[in-house]
């Protein structure tokens, strides 16, 4: 049996092609205010109405099962030392014991709010068709306080993965959550993560100065040492005396003002679950060879003694990551074969960018 071997070489000029143009952004689109961050409320619950995939064999699907039972008042056999009679339960196999989490916004929310949480199986084979039993939701395990209330009809929203449901609205809030956004007579910029970089951080500072020594010309506040980016991912705000009692009004301002990056950080985020590659556009490799399966990629200066030329003007000794992901593609490559590769390239440290990798 011949096995066949395509080997790809990438020209290094393809990365001239790369886009030159400045990202002109909103401070909101860039930033966040500290703060301003969701949180979850977790519990562990009961899914009841599933088609013989349940767990309700295991003895912690049992136990759970007869909590809820006796909750709701249904006595149980039991033996002379408490524990509990499984023979009661022995039919119980349309039961499946679930995690259950639901995702506050940023922004807070008020109690009676009804919002979507997902369930997760724990040891059953899938949840369609099931209902979540009413579960208590917690902000950390062992906590007394029960912050919100779950339960509802069951909707598998990919089939391929049925032991993950989602509840629409399933969970009412017992609590109201209010996300504080100023510190004292401060207020701190949070650079989210695309764009956490010391010079973008710098970039940021810039604009809210300038900013200030405008709008703050003729009026008492003083604009020195107001603004100060305390490292890569952080910028302290002070509120100007004049916004003291409108601090949503001056947040609101800074957070519409433009910032043209004249810097991006090199990032390649993958997700081989969701079958996404996601490159910026000045992303390069050094000079690799990388064998996968029935396919050899090769870049820069390296050469193979046989290989199949995508692009013949190679001058440099790296290579644009995109024009790599072009070549593969045409060469028909799965996006799980050319994230495979990406992670190879990675580990070799010859891929000149940040990796993120959401397995």
């Amino acid at each position: 049996m011949i096995r066949r071997i395509w080997q790809v070489t990438v020209a290094a000029c393809l990365a001239l092609t790369a886009s030159t143009a400045h990202a002109d952004l909103r401070v909101g689109t860039i930033c966040r205010v500290k703060g301003q961050e969701t949180n979850t409320l977790f519990g562990i619950g009961l899914v009841t109405g599933l088609r013989g995939t349940g767990d309700g064999k295991s003895p912690a699907a049992l136990r759970k099962l007869a909590q809820v039972l006796e909750g709701y008042g249904t006595a149980l056999s039991r033996s002379s030392s408490g524990k509990l009679d499984a023979a009661d339960l022995r039919d119980a196999k349309n039961v499946a014991l679930v995690t259950v989490s639901v995702r506050i916004p940023a922004h807070g929310a008020q109690e009676g709010e009804r919002l979507d949480c997902t369930v997760t199986a724990i040891a059953a084979k899938s949840l369609e068709g099931g209902t979540l039993v009413a579960t208590a939701l917690l902000g950390r395990p062992g906590e007394k306080r029960v912050y919100a209330i779950a339960s509802g009809k069951l909707s598998i929203e990919d089939l391929k993965f049925p032991t993950v449901a989602k509840v629409a609205k399933g969970a009412r809030l017992q609590e109201t959550f209010r996300n504080p956004f100023q510190d004292s007579d401060h207020v701190t910029l949070v650079l989210r993560p695309p764009f956490a970089d010391f010079q973008i951080a710098y970039e940021v500072e810039e604009v809210i100065k300038h900013h200030l020594e405008k709008s703050l010309t003729g009026v008492s506040d003083s604009t020195e040492s107001m603004t100060a980016a305390t490292g890569p991912g952080t910028i302290v705000v002070k509120v100007p005396e004049y916004y003291r009692n409108n601090v949503v009004h001056f947040i609101s301002q800074i957070m519409e003002l433009r910032v043209v990056l004249l810097t991006r950080p090199a990032r390649v985020v993958v997700n081989e679950r969701e079958g996404t590659i996601i490159v910026t556009d000045n992303v390069q490799i050094g000079p690799v060879a990388v064998s996968h399966q029935n396919l050899t990629v090769t870049s820069g200066e390296r050469r193979v003694a046989k290989f199949v030329e995508v692009d013949s003007r190679a001058g440099t000794s790296t290579t644009s990551l995109q024009g790599l992901l072009q070549a593969l593609d045409e060469l028909q490559v799965t996006t799980s074969d050319q994230i495979a590769i990406l992670r190879t390239i990675y580990k070799s440290g010859q891929l000149y960018a940040e990796f993120i990798d959401n397995e």
